[in-house]
């Protein structure tokens, strides 16, 4: 019962799996007929982590199932090792079972040539007895006795007379006793005999039920590896949708630079001021004459003229536009890609937050608004977030 119930939970989670598999390509058909956004990256980012939660559970299961699966490839081993030990032992009984029945047929041998002997002997007995009555055996005896010529042959032919008989007795006990003892090692062999066919009826029995027993267990072995099958295919599955997810994120994201990038960007920058090329002040830390403090100069100060023009270092949307205690006037552009300027301290704006520049257009003139000690321009680039030297893409400029 336990396996089909199981069984139908692998069978419930491959369809399932299907099922999210189909679901989870509906935003991708959506994404192609409408411009790409931000949202619908995070929601299939979103989708991605699902289906690596799912994966680390059917994992976890699959798991669970091996260790299963390892514990009863180990009671296989030992019922095996059982097994083979238990068909050497009934092998060893059969051959010892063979060895006592053939000693049987031996003694049977031995004890029928004996009877035969005991047969011939008491055939001989009986006639020796008949012939005794007939002649007259003491009569024999006393004439042989009074026959002799002197007491040595006298005392001779007693001893003679005494082994005869002696023999005689010696005969039939050696006859009968031989017979007995066939008799006794055929009757002993075959008690052992029945003992080891009980045995071998034991040993059939236990193999049976070892037989039985890994019968059950390569069923449920080949139930547990099904099962982990199934398991498996399911990661696969999921396996392949986080795949190709992983490619739809790629190219939204792709596709969503294409469409954040202004299509007046050139991916170059030109000099912002045209009244000036000296740089007042470098990038990095400095001393600020104003506060009496060093602190991190995020950008480059030009030593242009107050009013004069600014321009544009390259095409791009306007994203900023405002006044800032220490930028004072300020304005920054989005040129796509990661890439954005700022362009500080102005004494007035030229252009509004929205608005699409080209490269060189007037966005404002020099000032010296903010946290300024003369007019000049403070100028930064900025990439994914963060500041950079502006220097590195020019050149012909002077430092002051």
């Amino acid at each position: 019962m336990k396996y089909s119930k199981r069984r139908r939970a692998v069978i419930s989670l491959i369809l399932a799996a299907l099922v999210f598999a189909g679901a989870v390509t509906m935003p991708v058909l959506q994404t192609e007929a409408h411009a790409v956004t931000q949202a619908q990256i995070d929601a299939k980012k979103a989708q991605k982590a699902a289906l690596q939660n799912k994966i680390s559970a059917q994992r976890a299961k699959m798991n669970e199932l091996k260790s299963q699966q390892a514990d009863l490839l180990s009671q296989k081993q030992a019922l095996d090792e059982q097994q083979t030990l238990k068909m050497e032992e009934i092998t060893l009984v059969k051959e010892e079972l063979e060895m006592y029945r053939q000693l049987i047929v031996e003694k049977e041998e031995e004890a029928r040539i004996a009877q035969e002997n005991a047969d011939k002997w008491f055939a001989a007995y009986k006639k020796h007895i008949r012939n005794t009555e007939e002649q007259g055996q003491t009569n024999m005896y006393l004439d042989l006795l009074f026959s002799s010529q002197s007491i040595s042959q006298i005392i001779s032919r007693i001893d003679s007379i005494n082994e005869i008989l002696e023999y005689d007795k010696r005969v039939r006990e050696n006859y009968l006793s031989s017979q007995a003892a066939a008799l006794q090692a055929k009757q002993e062999y075959e008690e052992a005999a029945v003992l080891l066919e009980i045995k071998e009826v034991e040993l059939q029995a236990e193999i049976d039920t070892l037989e039985s027993e890994l019968g059950l267990l390569q069923t449920e072995l080949e139930s547990l590896q099904s099962d982990i099958d199934g398991y498996a295919s399911v990661i696969n599955q999921y396996a392949a949708d986080e795949k190709r997810i992983d490619g739809e994120i790629k190219a939204m994201t792709e596709e969503l630079k294409k469409q954040q990038t202004p299509p007046t960007a050139t991916g170059s920058y030109i000099w912002p001021s045209k009244s000036s090329y000296v740089v007042t002040s470098q990038y990095g830390w400095r001393t600020i004459a104003l506060y009496g403090y060093s602190r991190f100069h995020a950008g480059i100060d030009i030593g242009a003229s107050m009013g004069s023009s600014i321009l544009a270092a390259d095409g791009g949307n306007v994203i900023v536009s405002a006044y800032d205690g220490g930028y004072g006037n300020y304005v920054m552009i989005n040129h796509g890609d990661g890439r954005v300027t700022l362009y500080a301290h102005m004494s007035s704006r030229g252009v509004a937050v929205g608005q699409t520049v080209t490269q060189g257009q007037y966005i404002g003139t020099v000032g010296s608004t903010g946290n300024s000690t003369g007019p000049h321009l403070h100028f930064e680039v900025r990439v994914n977030g963060g500041t950079v030297n502006p220097l590195k893409y020019f050149s012909g400029y002077t430092i002051g």
